[in-house]
């Protein structure tokens, strides 16, 4: 008795329902999501990464050279993640506020801030479970982007 070997068939551009393989698709093209920034992804990997930066500074950090933030800013600033601001603030909102100066630029952070993660206060955010701490922080660098150009 022979026992013939099959031949894998390679599928290349089809899975076997037809569909093509999700894998080969851009993840930001099924979401409608834009493609994250330079400033996006710098800001969410120092977010908790192996230096244990809060929020608040690793939206400081992120922006470091552009605005000439001080090192005494980025080390006061670690009293301010999680929900310590004062007023119960968002910690990523309260650095990018800091960092546009500017009145009329930083309540259109708030506002646009506020209409994507459902609230400015870091409790309710929680509480939302619409974005996580670590999309706050690279939904206030992207916004950043934006309003300072």
């Amino acid at each position: 008795m022979f026992f013939f070997r099959r031949k894998r068939q390679n599928i290349k551009s089809k899975d076997v329902v037809g569909k093509t393989p999700t894998k080969s698709r851009p993840r930001y093209l099924n979401n409608n999501e834009i493609p994250k920034s330079y400033s996006e992804k710098t800001a969410e990997s120092l977010f908790c990464g192996p230096e244990k930066y809060n929020c608040a500074q690793a939206v400081l950090l992120t922006f470091k050279n552009r605005f000439a933030v001080q090192d005494a800013d980025i080390q006061s600033a670690k009293t301010m993640g999680y929900g310590r601001v004062p007023g119960g603030l968002c910690g990523a909102l309260y650095a990018g506020k800091y960092l546009l100066s500017d009145r009329v630029t930083s309540e259109k952070l708030t506002r646009e801030f506020e209409r994507r993660a459902g609230s400015s206060q870091c409790k309710r955010i929680l509480k939302l479970k619409l974005i996580t701490c670590k999309e706050c922080v690279a939904l206030t660098a992207r916004l950043i982007d934006e309003y300072s150009k």
